[in-house]
Formats: C-alpha cells, structure tokens, sequence
C-alpha cells in the first residue's frame, strides 16, 4: 500500500493499528485460518458477510476496496465473471473499487499489474476524501 501511495515509506502489516489515522480500515471476510480458500465452506462465507455488513452498517465507510476478485464474489454472492476496478454493483449503498489479492498463492497478476490497480484505487479515492474499510481474502 505505499508504494500505491496509502501509506508513507516503511509502512507496512506491522503498523496495521495506525491504519485508522490514514483514514483506513482493514478486516477479513472469513477471519478463521485455512491453508487455502478451497478449505472454506459455504456457511463461513455467510457468516462473514453478515459480520461484515454489521461492520460496514456502523462504520459507514466512503467506499469499500475488496481484495480480491473471490472476496467480492462472495460478497455479492455471484458467479459471473468480475473485473478489478470501480463496481456497477455497491454494498449498502456504498462505492466498491476490487483490487487483485497480493497473496502469493493467488499469481494472477505481476506486481506491476496489481501496484496500477491499487494506484487507480487511490487516484479514484482522492476525490472522495475517503476513508475505507479493506477485505481480504
């Protein structure tokens, strides 16, 4: 996230807590720990949309940045294909901007096709003032 331009340089997961006062949120979708995504079942998924959208409800965040295409698949509960970037679709009436997943497990993308996303995520973002919560897959 900062070489995308969110944070400062050497910022990184070890500061997670001081997200908040760059304006960013961060959860998880499904907060158990799996060996892959293949491990989860559809009643994670349920339950987790559900805790999530508790959160999104209270926070009421500017817009919502999924990583991950799977993540926002579930979200919305779909099985069309998706694209990364700016969604017709919005979760409680809130903007959602899909970003590729960074996890090495998921190389689908080369880090210079995932740092463009993420640098269209904040130029998009800028314009709002924002403040977003993250998923993660």
């Amino acid at each position: 996230m900062s070489d995308a331009g969110f944070l400062p340089p050497g910022a990184g997961f070890a500061n997670d807590q001081d997200l908040p006062n760059h304006g960013l949120g961060i959860t998880n979708l499904v907060s158990r720990p799996t060996a892959g995504a293949g491990d989860l079942r559809p009643e994670d998924f349920a339950r987790g949309r559900r805790a999530l959208l508790r959160k999104i409800r209270k926070r009421r965040p500017q817009i919502i940045a999924a990583v991950g295409l799977m993540v926002f698949r579930e979200m919305i509960q779909t099985r069309r294909a998706l694209r990364c970037g700016l969604q017709d679709e919005s979760i409680e009436g809130i903007s959602v901007f899909v970003v590729p997943n960074p996890s090495g497990r998921n190389a689908h993308f080369t880090y210079e096709q995932m740092l463009r996303q993420f640098v269209a995520l904040r130029e998009w973002a800028q314009g709002k003032t924002v403040t977003g919560t993250f998923f993660r897959e």
